[in-house]
């Protein structure tokens, strides 16, 4: 999942969290962001957690935001800024982690 032709970084968005592979039963939004310059990456990650509205349990509501930006190179890995504790951060990448390689399958279909 690239870039997009005349874009110089990768954006993309996607939901986590949810028992099955259908976004309408998951209630976590990821935004990504990566550019990179002069051989690193820099990643910003927005997290929204979403709220079902009790009227209508199908439209969601944005309750809160957190975000994560970091810094990959070839030799180096830093956390910029994180409105994570230490201890959220593997669960977090692993439920990105599985999104992302579930809407590349989906993709490829």
């Amino acid at each position: 999942m690239g870039v997009r032709p005349g874009e110089d970084f990768v954006q993309r968005d996607f939901f986590i969290g949810g028992p099955d592979e259908d976004d309408t039963n998951k209630d976590i939004y990821v935004n990504i962001f990566i550019q990179t310059v002069a051989g690193t990456e820099k990643m910003r990650i927005q997290v929204t957690y979403m709220e079902r509205t009790r009227e209508n349990s199908k439209i969601k509501l944005a309750k809160k935001t957190r975000e994560l930006t970091l810094f990959l190179g070839p030799d180096a890995f830093r956390i910029e800024r994180s409105d994570y504790d230490e201890n959220e951060l593997p669960k977090l990448a692993e439920d990105i982690l599985r999104a992302v390689k579930d809407k590349k399958r989906l993709l490829k279909k």
